[in-house]
């Protein structure tokens, strides 16, 4: 903690404040939930980074009542999200290729 001390400081106080904490505290523990959810065997290298990353940063601003941390808990939680799709997007690509492969000969 002692990194992140030295990193952060109390800027953009609108988003550890109030209601606006709560709603975006909330929504990104429920995606980071959703997301780390999903099944993907053991064998995807980096599956649980940025989502833990996202929850660090935000965890960080609310200690610190630093604005800027929580938009780079945001920003892990963008990664997380395309991360996600591409790793959707190819195995749906490279599983349609493989079961032509091997069943439509």
């Amino acid at each position: 903690m002692r990194f992140f001390r030295k990193l952060s400081k109390p800027r953009l106080s609108f988003l550890v404040e109030g209601r606006t904490k709560e709603k975006v505290g909330g929504f990104i523990f429920i995606m980071v939930g959703l997301l780390v959810a999903i099944p993907l065997g053991g064998v995807v290298p980096f599956k649980n980074l940025f989502p833990s990353l996202a929850v660090l940063f935000y965890c960080t601003g609310e200690v610190e009542r630093d604005g800027l941390m929580v938009i780079f808990a945001l920003i892990c939680l963008v990664l997380t999200i395309i991360f996600y799709s591409l790793l959707a997007y190819l195995i749906l690509k490279f599983g349609v290729v493989a079961f032509n492969h091997f069943f439509w000969k």
